[in-house]
């Protein structure tokens, strides 16, 4: 994929600075689902998730997580200077589900753009905004929802792709902050209205429509 394909102000800009962006561009590619390194996000900029789903998440040393979004293809978001790195309270990390390709921007090139260009500047601008407002949501949802609720919320944005999900009772625990048996509870609770079913490793979704209810 081009840079002209996902780079909405493409367009606006000048032959040097879509020359810049091309000499600059990074794109790489996770095979499969897992943890992919965030080494090059350290001096920040701006990403953009080419194809695949993507989670962002805190984790701590002790093992506990905190999803902060969740990313599907064709959406972006901005990497300020040391986000990816470890710190007393936890580090910032990357989760895919599937095949997974996306392309960076590093912050000095960008910065260099956005001077010259209006819209490249509103651009970046509307993607803070975004991203300010999906945090707000989710700490929201961290502090106001029930456990049941998370919990509904968690599993449709895990199974937006494959309609399962393939997490354990810990692992959705840990992304929840709560415990094993509480998230026990909650599924069976889940399984006998018919909302989801049940297996070895992973949890199929049978009515999305009846989640929704309980995650709003």
């Amino acid at each position: 994929m081009t840079p002209e394909q996902f780079i909405p102000f493409w367009d606006a800009l000048t032959i040097n600075d879509r020359n810049r962006i091309k000499e600059n561009l990074q794109t790489a590619a996770n095979p499969g689902s897992g943890f992919f390194s965030s080494k090059r996000f350290m001096r920040g900029g701006i990403v953009f998730l080419l194809h695949g789903h993507l989670r962002i998440f805190l984790s701590s040393d002790e093992g506990r997580e905190i999803t902060v979004m969740t990313m599907k293809a064709g959406e972006n978001f901005l990497v300020h200077p040391g986000e990816a790195s470890h710190n007393r309270k936890g580090q910032l990390r990357f989760e895919t589900s599937e095949d997974c390709e996306y392309a960076f921007l590093p912050k000095n090139v960008m910065a260099e753009v956005m001077r010259r260009s209006p819209e490249a500047l509103e651009y970046v601008l509307e993607t803070e905004e975004l991203l300010i407002r999906r945090l707000a949501d989710s700490l929201s949802y961290s502090a106001f929802v029930t456990v049941r609720g998370n919990l509904a919320r968690t599993l449709l944005e895990r199974s937006e792709l494959k309609g399962k999900v393939r997490l354990t009772h810990e692992e959705l625990a840990n992304e929840l902050g709560t415990t094993r048996v509480v998230i026990s509870r909650e599924l069976k609770k889940m399984e006998e209205f018919g909302l989801i079913r049940l297996g070895r490793g992973e949890i199929e979704i049978l009515y999305r429509d009846g989640l929704r209810e309980l995650a709003e």
